[in-house]
């Protein structure tokens, strides 16, 4: 139930990327 290496990489820029995601679907 560890995470992925890469997801401790950069937590901040996945989380702004789904913000962003969801901005423009809620957005449209």
């Amino acid at each position: 139930g560890e995470p992925a290496p890469r997801d401790q990489g950069k937590p901040l820029e996945a989380a702004q990327a789904c913000r962003a995601l969801s901005n423009r679907l809620h957005a449209s």
